[in-house]
């Protein structure tokens, strides 16, 4: 992956608004993680990892001696780092971008501080290099097919999600959700290694999920074919249908995206929700 590639169309959820050294963007990055340059002026960089320089650095830097400074940034130079990120920055300091443009190490200034930007950073890398990210929902599997319910916090999902695992249907996760593009048409999900096999019941707190269905069906994983987000609507009636919306892309895969309209938080109807999937996935057989 190069940094042009890793970059494109994601300058606005990187919040960057000064770039440099575009005669280095062609480098290429192979690890989804970040390191950071500490305070102490004396890093040990990891070669080939994207940096961060957080913006208390890079400000100190301004006032110390040329000369220490250079020591510093020899360091950079050596390690071959593909690409320096600078947090709360609205541009890249002169003596930043000369060294940029002269040894052709691609420099980007962002808005964001640096704790936000390395978990936007860390994501994006998942996402292009090891093809996985993360989402918020509850996953099942309802007749054969791996569906990712969404929806504010509190609005059901998970009470939701439980009836139906106790009228017959698979249980996969709960909570943060594993996204993985194996092939160029599936998208295979899970839950996290943290939280695989938990669910959060909220006023009874965190439980295995075995001892919560403890004759339901479960399983690890399954093929993502469809992601159904709860609105909440109150003048909608308990009956509501599916609304297909437009198809969302993860990760260059279009899946199948529609809106549920329910009434009022913690309140879904998990028959109607079983009949209105079950008579969408026939009709679409038939079709």
């Amino acid at each position: 992956m190069t940094i042009e590639d890793l970059l494109k169309g994601s300058e606005q959820r990187l919040g960057l608004n000064h770039m440099s050294g575009s005669s280095g963007w062609k480098k290429q990055t192979y690890q989804a993680q970040v390191q950071f340059l500490e305070n102490d002026f004396s890093p040990e960089l990891l070669p080939g990892v994207i940096l961060i320089i957080p913006s208390s650095v890079c400000s100190q830097w301004i006032n110390i001696h040329e000369k220490s400074r250079k020591v510093i940034l020899k360091k950079i130079i050596s390690s071959q780092i593909p690409g320096v990120f600078l947090s709360g920055s609205q541009h890249i300091p002169d003596f930043l971008y000369h060294l940029s443009e002269q040894n052709r190490i691609p420099f980007f200034a962002s808005i964001y501080d640096e704790f936000l930007l390395e978990s936007r950073l860390k994501g994006l890398l998942r996402e292009k290099i090891n093809q996985i990210i993360f989402m918020h929902g509850v996953l099942l599997n309802m007749f054969g097919r791996g569906i990712l319910m969404k929806g504010d916090s509190g609005i059901g999902k998970t009470t939701l999600a439980m009836k139906l695992a106790q009228r017959g249907h698979v249980w996969v996760a709960d909570d943060a959700i594993e996204i993985e593009k194996k092939d160029s048409h599936h998208l295979y999900a899970r839950g996290h290694d943290r939280s695989r096999h938990l669910v959060d019941m909220k006023a009874l707190g965190v439980w295995e999920t075995r001892c919560v269905m403890k004759h339901g069906d479960l399983r690890d994983e399954t093929i993502l074919h469809m992601v159904i987000e709860y609105v909440e609507e109150y003048d909608v009636c308990q009956c509501s249908s599916l609304r297909k919306k437009e198809s969302c892309d993860i990760m260059g895969v279009k899946v199948p995206y529609f809106e549920l309209p329910v009434q009022g938080r913690g309140y879904i109807a998990e028959s109607q929700i079983e009949y209105t999937i079950h008579a969408f996935l026939a009709k679409g057989e038939q079709s």
